[in-house]
C-alpha cells in the first residue's frame, strides 16, 4: 500500500489534472459544434437553401459532446503510475525518486516501509512540500481551456441564432413549389449540358479540363465554379469552342480533392467530385557512411545523394524520404545472373522514410522501385550508384636506383623510395638477401600521417656485408598499411638486383692470332659459351622477376583462381630454363665453369620442385621459397662470367666477322666503360614511363577541367533564370500566374538537382585512386560547392526563391575558384592564352597578305584617274584597315609580354621563346613599318606604302612562327594533335556505328568508316603504311622478335598482360560515360575554335538524350540518335579529316569551302560524284 501523505499529494495532482481535461473537451465540443453551425450558414447563404432543424440538432450534438468530454476527463487521473510519470516529466530533478516510492510495498517483517523504502518516500515527500505539482497543469494552461470553452460557447449561441434567422427568412420567401438544387430554371428555356469528365480522379499538382457540351443550343456564357476541402470558393470564365457545341474551362492545379459544377444561363449542373492521388515519388535520399575503424574516419551523413563513394567495407545505410506510405520499396541491382533485391523498411520514428542498411564490397548500380498500396509505382525511378573504392595497398615508387646494378665489393650505394597510403603507413622498410649468406630486413620508420608521401632512404654498404665478387643481392622495399580485414598488410616494391663485380678487372690488347688458329677457334667457342650463358641468365632474371609478381599477388591466405595456372607456366618456363643449361653444359670445359653450372643445375632442380609442391596443394607457404633458390641459381649463372677480357685490335678479317662478334662482347664492353668511367644511367624507360603518367594525369585535369568550367557556366545561367524568376513569382497576380511560376520554378529545381548529380559524378572521379594523392584538396571544396547546390535545390522545392538564389550564388563562386585554382596548378595553366595568341597570330598573318593584296591592286591602278572617287573610297578603307592591323598587332605583343611574366617561374621555356619572338620583332619593328605605310597612303604614295607594308610582312611571318613555336611546347604539334583527335573521333564513329549497326540488325564492321580516305584501310592512321602497326617502325616487319627465348619470353609476357574486348554501348549500355570522356577529349586536343565548338555541341546533345533515356526507362531512340549525333560526329570526323590532309599534303586537293554539305543535298552530291566517278 501507498503512503497516506504521498497518495494525498498525488489525489491533488489528480484532481487538477482531470479538471483540465474536463475543461479541454468542453471547449473542444463547442467549438466543433459552432464551426459546423457557421459551416452550414455559409451553405445556406451560398446556395440560397434553407436547412430546417439544423440548428436543434446542432445544440444537442453539443450537449452530448460536452457530457462525454466530462466523462471523460472525470476518469483520468486515475492512473497513479502515468501520474507519477507526468511529475517526473515535468520536475526532471526527481530522477525517478516519486516511481520508486509509489511501487514500495511495506514488508511482513517490520511491519511497515523498510529503512531504505521509507528514505525513498520521504525524498518524494520532501520535493512535494518544497515544490507545487500542481504546475504538471500550469495556471496558464488551465485558464487557456476555460477561456477556449467560454469563447465555444459564445460562438455557439451565435451562430445558431445567426443560422436561425437566416432560416427563417429563406422560409419566407421559398416558393409553394419544391424546387431541387440540380434542375432549377428561374426563367427562359432550360439548356441541356453533358459535364466532363464528371467525377474523376486525377494526379496532385496535374490540370484539369472541365468541358460542357450542349445538344440543342448554347447559353450565353458558362462559368466554372469549385470549391476546396477548406470549402474556398474559386470561379473561373469558360470559353467557347469555334468548331464544336461547348464550353471548356481548366483548373490550373489540383492540389487537394475539389467539388466543382458548372454554371450557365440561368441552371447550374450537378456538382462533381475530383479527388487527388499521388504516384509514389522519392523526395529526397541521405546516405549515412559508417566508415571501417581502420580508417579513423568518423561518420558522415551526405544529403540528397544519388552517388556515393566510399572505401570497402563501409556500411552504407540509404534514408528514403518518399510522398507517401508506400506498400513496398525495393533497391534492385541488375545482374548477368538476374535480378538481386535489398527492400526498405519504414523507420519507426518517420512512416515516409523508408531505410536500407548495405555494406560496401563492391561497386553497384542500384534502381530504385516504389510501390504504393494501390500498386501503383514511381514512374521516374531514382538509380543510385554506389561505388566501392578499394583500400588501395601502399603505393612505393622508387627514386635510385631505379634498375638492376654492378657494384664492388666496397661500394655503398644510397637507396632511396617515396610510400604514400590512402589511410596512412604503419611501417616502411627495406629488405636485402644474398642467397646462402644474408637476409636481412630494416624497418626505416613507423607511425606515419594519412595521406601525405614520405621518403625512405638507406645507405647499402657492400663492405660491411661482407660481400664477394660473383655474389648476387636482391633487394626491395616494403610498406605496411592496415588492409580491409582490418590486419596489418605488407606491399613490396619491385625486386631489384646488385651483381657484385669483382673489384679489378684485367683488359689488356692481345696479339692478333693467325687466321684459322686454334686460339682464334677457342676465343669464338668461349665467345658462344659466353652468349649462351648470358641469355640463360636473362631467361632465369625474368623468371625471378615473375615469380616475385606472384608472390606479391597471393597476400591471402586462399590462392587466387589464377594461382595454378601460374605456377604450371613458371614450371615450364623453370624447366626450359635446365634443359638450356645441360645443352650449355656440354660445351664447356673448364672445370671451374662446369661445377658453377651444376650449381646452376641442382637450384633449377630444387625450384621445380618446390613450384610444383605448391601446385599440388595448392599452397602459397610451399611456393614462396622457390624464390630463394631461382635467385641461387641467377648467383651461380652470374659465376660463368670470364674474369679476363681481351679486347683484340681487329684486322680487315676481324672488321667482316665485326657484326657477329659485337653481340658476344657487349657485356664486356660495359664492363670497361664502368672501369674508365661512370656508366651513364639509363633513363629511357624511366622517362617513358614518367611520360606515361603525366599524360595520363594530363588528361584525368582536362577531364576535370572540363566538367568544372561546364558546371560554373550551367549554374550561372541557372542562377539568371532563377532570379527572372523571382521577380515573375513576386509579380504574379492571378491563380494561373501563380501555378506557371510554380512550374518554371519545379523546372529550375529540376535543373538544379542535375547539376547537383553532376557535381556528384566528378567527386567520384576526384576519389578515384589515381586521383586521391594530387586531388584531396579539391575534393574537399568541391564538397562545399555541392552542398550550396543542394541548398539551393531544396530551397526551389520549398519555393525560397531568394535563398536558392543566394546558395546557387555560392556554388557558382565556389566552381569558378575551385577552376581557377584547378587549372593555375595544372598543365593547362598556358593552353588558353596560347592558344588565342597562335589564333591571333594567323588572323594577323592572313590580313596581312589581304593588305598587300589591297596595295598591289591600288598601285596596279595608279596610272589611272588618280582623282577619281572610287580610288579615294579604297585608299580610305585600306589605311583604315592598315591603321587596324597595326592595332591588332600592338595588343598581341602586349599580351606576349603578359604571358612572358606570368610564364617565368613555372613555364621557363615558354617563356624564352615567346622573349626570342619579341626581341626579333623588335629589331625589325613592324608596327613603324606599318605606321608609314599607313602615312604614304593618306599623302597618296602608293608605292611607298607597298615598300613599307613589304618591309612589315616578314616580321609579321617570323612573329607568327615565334608564337607557332611556343604553342607546340605547350599544345604539341597541330598536326600530331589532329591526328590524336582523328584517331580518337574514327574510334568513336566506330563504337556509336556499331551500337546502331547492333541495335538496327545491320553489320557492324562496315567496309569503310566514316571519314575514311580513299586507299585507307579502316582503323589506318593518315601517313600509316598499310600493314605497319601503331609505333612500328617503317621497314619492321611484324612478328618480328629476337631469337632463343621468344617463345618462352611471351608466355611470361603473357602471363603478365592481359586483355579482352566486349562491344561499346554508349547509349543502350553502361558505357556512356567513357565515351562521353573520349569525345571531351577532342574537345580539349583540337585547336580550331569551331572544331571545339561543334565537339562541345554534339557531346551536349548526346548527354541530353542520354538523361531522357535513363529518365523515361525506355528504348533508345535511334533514329534521333543518327540525327543528333552519330551525323554530326561523322561530319565533325570529315571536317578534322580535311585540316590535317591540308597540313600534312602540300598538293592535296582541298574543298573551297570546309563546311560539310547541308544534309538535304547529301544525296544529291552522292550521286553526283558516283555517276562522275563511273565516266558516265
Amino acid at each position: 500500500m501507498m503512503d497516506r501523505q504521498l497518495s494525498r499529494h498525488l489525489q491533488i495532482v489528480a484532481a487538477r489534472v482531470r479538471s483540465y481535461r474536463i475543461w479541454s473537451g468542453v471547449a473542444i465540443a463547442l467549438l466543433a459544434v459552432a464551426a459546423l453551425l457557421g459551416l452550414t450558414y455559409l451553405v445556406s447563404s451560398s446556395y440560397g437553401v434553407a436547412v430546417e432543424g439544423a440548428v436543434p440538432f446542432a445544440l444537442l450534438l453539443a450537449l452530448f459532446g460536452s457530457l462525454i468530454a466530462f466523462a471523460a476527463g472525470a476518469r483520468s487521473g486515475r492512473n497513479v503510475r502515468r501520474l507519477a510519470h507526468q511529475i517526473e516529466t515535468r520536475f526532471p530533478q526527481l530522477d525517478s525518486t516519486l516511481l520508486t516510492a509509489i511501487e514500495q510495498n511495506p514488508t511482513a517483517k517490520v511491519a511497515g516501509l523498510g529503512y531504505l523504502q521509507r528514505s525513498v518516500v520521504n525524498l518524494a515527500l520532501d520535493h512535494a512540500r518544497t515544490h507545487d505539482w500542481r504546475q504538471v497543469v500550469s495556471p496558464a494552461q488551465m485558464g487557456l481551456a476555460r477561456l477556449l470553452a467560454f469563447c465555444g460557447f459564445a460562438l455557439l449561441a451565435t451562430a445558431a441564432l445567426a443560422l436561425h434567422f437566416r432560416n427563417t427568412d429563406l422560409l419566407a420567401k421559398r416558393p409553394d413549389a419544391e424546387l431541387q438544387f440540380g434542375d432549377v430554371v428561374l426563367s427562359g428555356a432550360a439548356y441541356q449540358a453533358e459535364i466532363e469528365p464528371g467525377d474523376a480522379e486525377v494526379e496532385r499538382g496535374s490540370s484539369l479540363l472541365v468541358l460542357a457540351r450542349f445538344k440543342d443550343r448554347l447559353p450565353p456564357e458558362a462559368t466554372l465554379l469549385y470549391s476546396n476541402e477548406s470549402g474556398e470558393e474559386h470561379t473561373a470564365k469558360m470559353s467557347q469552342s469555334l468548331d464544336d457545341p461547348l464550353f471548356g474551362g481548366r483548373i490550373a492545379a489540383v492540389n487537394e480533392s475539389v467539388n466543382y459544377r458548372v454554371a450557365f444561363g440561368d441552371q447550374i449542373s450537378d456538382e462533381y467530385q475530383v479527388t487527388v492521388f499521388e504516384y509514389p515519388e522519392l523526395l529526397r535520399a541521405d546516405a549515412k557512411l559508417v566508415f571501417p575503424s581502420y580508417t579513423g574516419q568518423e561518420e558522415k551523413l551526405v544529403q540528397d545523394t544519388r552517388r556515393v563513394s566510399a572505401v570497402e567495407g563501409t556500411k552504407l545505410t540509404f534514408f528514403c524520404h518518399v510522398n507517401k506510405p508506400l506498400a513496398s520499396a525495393t533497391l534492385v541491382e541488375t545482374t548477368q545472373e538476374g535480378e538481386e533485391t535489398v527492400d526498405l523498411v519504414a523507420d519507426d520514428d518517420n512512416p515516409l522514410t523508408y531505410v536500407a542498411t548495405i555494406k560496401m564490397e563492391r561497386s553497384r548500380q542500384l534502381t530504385l522501385r516504389l510501390t504504393d498500396d494501390a500498386g501503383r509505382t514511381d514512374q521516374h525511378p531514382a538509380e543510385f550508384r554506389i561505388v566501392m573504392i578499394a583500400n588501395q595497398p601502399p603505393d612505393i615508387k622508387l627514386a635510385q636506383p631505379t634498375r638492376d646494378i654492378e657494384v664492388s665489393p666496397i661500394e655503398e650505394v644510397d637507396l632511396v623510395a617515396s610510400a604514400w597510403d590512402d589511410f596512412g603507413l604503419k611501417r616502411v622498410g627495406i629488405s636485402y638477401s644474398i642467397p646462402d649468406e644474408l637476409d636481412r630486413e630494416v624497418s626505416l620508420g613507423e607511425e606515419f600521417p594519412t595521406k601525405e608521401r614520405i621518403q625512405a632512404e638507406h645507405l647499402l654498404a657492400f663492405e660491411e656485408l661482407e660481400a664477394e665478387p660473383d655474389q648476387l643481392l636482391a633487394w626491395h622495399f616494403w610498406a605496411e598499411d592496415i588492409g580491409p580485414d582490418g590486419e596489418i598488410r605488407r606491399t613490396s616494391s619491385d625486386l631489384f638486383f646488385a651483381e657484385v663485380r669483382p673489384f679489378e678487372e684485367i683488359f689488356r690488347q692481345g696479339e692478333q692470332p693467325a687466321d684459322g688458329s686454334q686460339q682464334q677457334q677457342q676465343q669464338q667457342q668461349g665467345g658462344q659459351n659466353a652468349e649462351q650463358a648470358e641469355e640463360l641468365a636473362e631467361l632465369q632474371k625474368q623468371i625471378i622477376n615473375a615469380t616475385w609478381k606472384l608472390i606479391r599477388r597471393e597476400t591471402r591466405s586462399q590462392p587466387t583462381s589464377q594461382f595454378a595456372p601460374d605456377i604450371q607456366l613458371l614450371v615450364e618456363s623453370q624447366q626450359a630454363a635446365l634443359a638450356q643449361a645441360a645443352e650449355l653444359e656440354q660445351d664447356l670445359q673448364d672445370p671451374q665453369s662446369i661445377e658453377h653450372l651444376q650449381r646452376v643445375k641442382q637450384a633449377m632442380q630444387q625450384a621445380i620442385s618446390t613450384l610444383e609442391a605448391s601446385a599440388a596443394g595448392p599452397s602459397i607457404p610451399e611456393f614462396q621459397p622457390a624464390l630463394g633458390f631461382e635467385q641461387a641459381a641467377y648467383q651461380n649463372l652470374l659465376r660463368l662470367r670470364a674474369r679476363e677480357h681481351e679486347v683484340v685490335e681487329s684486322n680487315q678479317s676481324q672488321q667482316q666477322s665485326s657484326q657477329s662478334s659485337q653481340s658476344q662482347n657487349s657485356r664486356s664492353q660495359q664492363q670497361l666503360q664502368q672501369l674508365q668511367l661512370r656508366e651513364d644511367e639509363n633513363r629511357y624507360a624511366d622517362e617513358q614511363q614518367a611520360q606515361t603518367e603525366q599524360q595520363q594525369e594530363a588528361r584525368e585535369d582536362r577531364q576535370v577541367l572540363n566538367r568544372l568550367r561546364e558546371l560554373a557556366q550551367r549554374q550561372n545561367d541557372l542562377n539568371e533564370r532563377i532570379k527572372e524568376q523571382q521577380g515573375a513569382l513576386e509579380a504574379a497576380e492571378t491563380e494561373q500566374e501563380r501555378a506557371e511560376a510554380e512550374r518554371q520554378l519545379k523546372r529550375l529545381r529540376e535543373e538544379q538537382e542535375e547539376i547537383l548529380r553532376d557535381t556528384e559524378e566528378l567527386q567520384q572521379r576526384m576519389e578515384e585512386p589515381e586521383n586521391q594523392e594530387r586531388m584531396a584538396e579539391q575534393r574537399q571544396q568541391l564538397e562545399e560547392a555541392r552542398e550550396n547546390i543542394r541548398q539551393s535545390a531544396e530551397a526551389l522545392q520549398e519555393q525560397m526563391v531568394t535563398q536558392a538564389a543566394s546558395a546557387g550564388t555560392r556554388a557558382q563562386s565556389d566552381l569558378n575558384d575551385l577552376q581557377n585554382e584547378f587549372q593555375e596548378r595544372s598543365a593547362s595553366q598556358f593552353e588558353e592564352q596560347v592558344r588565342q595568341m597562335r589564333n591571333e597570330a594567323q588572323e594577323l598573318v592572313q590580313k596581312e597578305q589581304e593588305l598587300a593584296e589591297q596595295l598591289q591592286r591600288l598601285q596596279s591602278g595608279d596610272g589611272g584617274d588618280e582623282n577619281s572617287l572610287r580610288d579615294a573610297g579604297d585608299r580610305e578603307q585600306t589605311q583604315a584597315e592598315i591603321a587596324e592591323q597595326r592595332q591588332r598587332l600592338e595588343r598581341l605583343m602586349d599580351q606576349m609580354r603578359e604571358t612572358i611574366e606570368e610564364a617565368e617561374a613555372s613555364q621557363p621555356l615558354l617563356a624564352e621563346t615567346l622573349y626570342e619572338s619579341i626581341r626579333n620583332t623588335r629589331r625589325a619593328d613592324p608596327e613603324q613599318a606599318l605606321e608609314a605605310a599607313e602615312s604614304s597612303l593618306r599623302r597618296g604614295f602608293v608605292e611607298d606604302a607597298v615598300r613599307q607594308e613589304s618591309q612589315a610582312r616578314p616580321s609579321v611571318d617570323q612573329l607568327a612562327e615565334g608564337i607557332e613555336q611556343a604553342a607546340d611546347q605547350i599544345l604539341g604539334n597541330e598536326t600530331e594533335t589532329l591526328r590524336r583527335a582523328l584517331g580518337e573521333l574514327q574510334q568513336l564513329n566506330e563504337d556509336l556505328e556499331g551500337e546502331l549497326a547492333r541495335a538496327e540488325g545491320r553489320d557492324p564492321n562496315p567496309q569503310q568508316q566514316p571519314g575514311q580516305q580513299p586507299g585507307q584501310q579502316p582503323g589506318q592512321q593518315p601517313g600509316q603504311q598499310p600493314g605497319q602497326q601503331p609505333g612500328q617502325q617503317p621497314g619492321q616487319q611484324g612478328g618480328q622478335h629476337g631469337g632463343g627465348q621468344a617463345d618462352i619470353a611471351g608466355g611470361l609476357q603473357q602471363f603478365l598482360e592481359g586483355g579482352g574486348f566486349q562491344p561499346t554501348s554508349p547509349f543502350g549500355g553502361d558505357d556512356f560515360v567513357d565515351w562521353s570522356d573520349r569525345l571531351r577529349d577532342v574537345e580539349e586536343i583540337v585547336d580550331d575554335p569551331e572544331l571545339r565548338a561543334e565537339a562541345a555541341r554534339i557531346r551536349e546533345a548526346a548527354r541530353e538524350i542520354r538523361r531522357e533515356i535513363r529518365g523515361t526507362s525506355a528504348e533508345p531512340q535511334w533514329d534521333i540518335i543518327q540525327r543528333k549525333v552519330a551525323k554530326p560526329l561523322s561530319n565533325l570526323q570529315n571536317r578534322v579529316a580535311e585540316e590535317l590532309l591540308k597540313r600534312t599534303s602540300d598538293d592535296a586537293r582541298t574543298p573551297i569551302d570546309k563546311d560539310p554539305v547541308p544534309a538535304q543535298y547529301e544525296n544529291a552530291v552522292r550521286r553526283y560524284y558516283e555517276r562522275l566517278g563511273s565516266s558516265e
